[in-house]
């Protein structure tokens, strides 16, 4: 085999080897929210982007980068992210051998595929070259770090030259699409698999397999004790010491050859250059609104890939072949949903709609209908039940429905059919599905109640999760595919950008992991891991998803959100967990799902793991017993010390003055949905009676910090707020209606007038607005990338057609007509609607033209290149 550039493998001078102790040269450096090791000097030019082993930083490792970094003939940059986030194998289960050693590197295989680094290395790579100046790559990987290298070595690429490192993970296919010179270094172990690869790599190549060395042995387990293992490390490095990313590109090259390697390599930053920059302006002042208090209302913002580069107070003279992208509404961020559950809402598209019906007949007839439209697919049989979700028995009389009265129908009598109570906390099935169970029928679980009284049918909480769902036809993968998918498009319709999922289980996070390495999420999601025993520590669930971590497993478009915890019910089937009984039922106060004390127990251990906790909690009891529990991991004299960790509790709805102050004290977060209290209002005054809905009940206002109650220890804004789609409609501007006015978004009324119902706990339109947007980033610890519009942050927003920043007071009203015209995620239009005129492009160069600009700023790089070669092999002076 002979070297790309001719010289003798062993020619190079390495710095020492230092067998053990060795002292890293570099640093740790935080690089757009991520660990990576640095080394070499900082005005270097050229960089090498290293890609570790399954091990992480290891000792041996950074030796080699740091021997990397100092060059034959001129010094580079090194750059080695953490993917793992400190989570890297432990290198005692290698090789694996025994049963414990195969599962435990398995279970850390399964979400730590190469994809985590692929699909980060783009923007990695621009922010380095932002902060540091890189003009030119090479890239180094071992093993698990070499099978990114070569996912990222096809034609479009970042590296001028790259090189695989005892690649372990190599297939044919990597080989046959690499575009750019490789240097392949194998262990004896990847002997079988090198000749074929070295056979597939049709680009300038040096291959060579060094006998007797184990895998590992240029990194973490290199045995640099051993003498003869310490020559082959450093005759390996000898082979890679030279100039990669020059050295690599010989003179020897035909010019044609380096002009097509040129292109090729350098095809994903011409582009860039050439349409990733994109200018977005306004024609009217005051019609883009930031959010953000340096540049509130701006006229114009670039964006650059995925992030806003720049924001700009007045249109700016446009550089030669820019475009002016103009966009005809109000511009605001994108709407960060802060709790929803997305999976559900995609079936609930497929099923029954149920919302506001009226009677059981209403029901009945809802059903035949809907299948009538879905005639002949098979609706109804054992393996496909008819699904549908909205009922309420306040519309029933406040009576609870039976399976029964399903069956007075003939035409659904022998059908099996499961249908959501509005809040998803209870089901009502038909005879078909009780004929699966025993008779009688078996005992309600704790925190589950199964209704009998006036007839079997109705199963909540635990009795629903336990008892029923088991018995339901499992969705394949291809139905929860299509399900996430027209969720999201309905959510962008609306002007949601991001969402919190507020409970997924670790086999549908799989599947979003998969559509985020696709590139096909047009939401970006947050996920709360939910166990698939609920309110347990399911450490076995938690490993699958740990890989989400902000940033790592979907790049940001798919983020770990810690874990969802489920202290009580829902207060429309008296399932909320009360201090007292309910007013309009005095034996029954609510059920808690999980006791107090297991509760806390719990708590104490994801914390101890560093995770976010969010607790549904409704009832005054489990509000308290949610606030206890963080008491316990936050401390009793805790002062806003909540700053950093943010626990939350979801829905918040009736909280004890006692503990609303105490929240207050502790910076708890409350994830607040304004039109739960709306949809409630016309039954809460009986379940709670006039003193608990007056001082204890959905609370709004009272959560967000006064200016004489703000604190120097805290940057707390104010809670966030949500829908809980499906059980109430995603549309946001519905949402802050419901907080501005009191008043029912669908209706306009209230029980107490038009003044809204308890109009004290309304909020302002940017309180409102802020809770969708900021404060939600704030609930993400995101708010430095997310909720605003600004430099550095991601380019998510909307445009609507009307002014929402000035809707307080009696223009409110219009908030129930806004209408979204347009979003954009990533800095990519997500959604458009069909009226006329929303985005209007300048007029400017054609693509044709913009193609020749581009090409010559190919050749005076080109010329440049060529030049630095010939000097560099003593042919030419620059």
């Amino acid at each position: 085999m002979q070297s790309i550039d001719g010289h003798s493998t062993a020619c190079c001078n390495i710095p020492p080897v230092i067998s053990s102790g060795y002292t890293p040269k570099g640093t740790y450096e935080t690089i757009g929210g991520l660990k990576i090791y640095v080394s070499g000097p900082a005005s270097a030019k050229k960089a090498l982007f290293i890609i570790y082993d399954i091990f992480g930083y290891f000792e041996q490792t950074i030796q080699g980068a740091d021997i990397l970094a100092q060059g034959a003939e001129e010094e580079y940059q090194i750059f080695m992210p953490d993917f793992f986030e400190g989570n890297s194998a432990d290198i005692a289960w290698y090789p694996p051998v025994t049963p414990e050693q195969m599962k435990a590197l398995g279970d850390w295989f399964e979400t730590r595929k190469p994809y985590i680094a692929v699909d980060r290395i783009p923007r990695i790579v621009m922010n380095i070259e932002e902060r540091y100046g890189v003009k030119s790559w090479g890239a180094v990987g071992y093993c698990w770090g070499a099978k990114a290298i070569a996912l990222t070595s096809g034609k479009i690429t970042p590296w001028k030259v790259a090189a695989q490192l005892h690649p372990g993970m190599i297939e044919v296919d990597d080989a046959q699409k690499a575009t750019i010179p490789m240097m392949v270094l194998a262990s004896e172990e990847e002997k079988n698999e090198m000749e074929a690869y070295e056979k597939a790599l049709n680009v300038q190549k040096y291959v060579e397999t060094f006998e007797g060395q184990v895998h590992g042995f240029l990194s973490a387990r290199a045995d640099l004790g051993d003498e003869g293992k310490r020559r082959e490390f450093e005759r390996a490095y000898g082979i890679l010491y030279p100039q990669l990313p020059t050295r690599m590109h010989p003179l020897a090259l035909f010019i044609l050859g380096y002009f097509i390697l040129f292109i090729t390599a350098n095809l994903h930053s011409l582009y860039d250059t050439w349409t990733s920059s994109t200018l977005y302006c306004v024609r009217a002042p005051y019609t883009i609104s930031t959010l953000s208090p340096s540049s509130p209302h701006p006229q114009c913002f670039r964006t650059r890939i995925d992030l806003i580069t720049q924001v700009l107070d007045n249109i700016p003279s446009v550089e030669d072949g820019e475009k002016i992208t103009w966009l005809n509404g109000y511009v605001l961020p994108g709407i960060i949903e802060s709790h929803g559950h997305i999976l559900q809402y995609g079936e609930m598209l497929e099923s029954v709609e149920l919302y506001g019906v009226k009677s059981v007949g209403d029901v009945r007839e809802r059903i035949k209908e809907w299948l009538g439209r879905h005639r002949g697919e098979g609706y109804g049989e054992r393996e496909k039940w008819i699904r549908g979700v909205g009922w309420d028995q306040a519309h029933f009389g406040g009576v609870m429905p039976t399976a029964e009265q399903l069956s007075e129908d003939p035409e659904l009598k022998d059908l099996y059919i499961m249908l959501d109570r509005v809040d998803i906390h209870c089901v009502w099935t038909s005879e078909k599905v009780l004929s699966l169970l025993s008779d009688p029928l078996p005992e309600a679980p704790p925190g589950g109640e199964i209704i009998t009284n006036p007839g079997p049918g109705v199963f909540c909480d635990n009795a629903m999760d336990g008892i029923i769902y088991p018995l339901t036809p499992k969705p394949d993968v291809s139905q929860k595919v299509r399900w996430l998918k027209s969720a999201m498009a309905e959510l962008n319709r609306v002007g949601i950008t991001a969402m919190s999922d507020a409970g997924m289980r670790a086999e549908d996070m799989k599947i979003l992991q998969e559509l985020a390495r696709r590139d096909e999420l047009s939401v970006r999601i947050r996920v709360m891991a939910e166990c698939a025993e609920r309110n347990t520590y399911c450490h076995q669930d938690l490993r699958q998803v740990k890989v989400m971590r902000d940033g790592s497993g979907g790049g940001d478009m798919l983020l770990f959100g810690g874990i969802k915890l489920f202290a009580d019910g829902a207060l429309g089937s008296w399932g909320a967990a009360l201090l007292e009984p309910y007013s309009d039922k005095p034996e029954n106060s609510g059920m808690m799902l999980i006791n107090e004390m297991e509760l806390t127990e719990v708590v104490k251990k994801y914390y101890h793991w560093d995770y976010q906790i969010n607790i549904h909690a409704i009832g005054d009891r489990a509000n308290r017993a949610a606030i206890n529990a963080f008491e316990a991991v936050l401390g009793s004299d805790c002062h806003g010390c909540n700053q950093e960790r943010r626990l939350r509790i979801e829905h918040a709805q009736i909280i004890h003055p006692d503990d609303q102050a105490r929240i207050e004290k502790m910076g708890i977060l409350p994830s607040i949905q304004p039109t739960h209290a709306t949809s409630d209002m016309a039954y809460a005054q009986s379940r709670l009676g006039e003193e608990r809905l007056s001082t204890s009940a959905y609370r709004m206002r009272t959560f967000f910090p006064s200016s004489t109650h703000k604190h120097s220890y805290s940057s707390y804004p104010g809670p966030v707020l949500g829908s809980d789609f499906p059980v109430e409609p995603p549309n946001p501007f519905h949402g802050m209606y419901a907080a501005v006015t009191r008043l029912d978004p669908r209706t306009g009324t209230s029980p107490m007038g038009q003044r809204g119902w308890y109009p004290e706990e309304t909020l302002s339109i940017e309180q409102a607005i802020h809770g969708f947007t900021r404060n939600a980033a704030w609930g993400w610890n995101l708010e430095n990338k997310t909720g605003a519009i600004g430099t550095g942050m991601w380019a998510d927003w909307i445009v609507v057609d009307s002014d929402v920043m000035n809707m307080d007071g009696e223009r409110a009203e219009e908030l129930r007509n806004v209408k979204v015209l347009g979003t954009w995620v990533k800095g990519k239009n997500v959604f458009l609607s069909e009226s006329e005129g929303v985005v209007e492009l300048d007029a400017g160069y054609s693509s044709g033209d913009r193609f020749l600009v581009g090409m010559k700023e190919v050749g005076r790089r080109l010329v440049r290149e060529i030049r630095v070669l010939l000097f560099e092999s003593g042919k030419v002076e620059l």
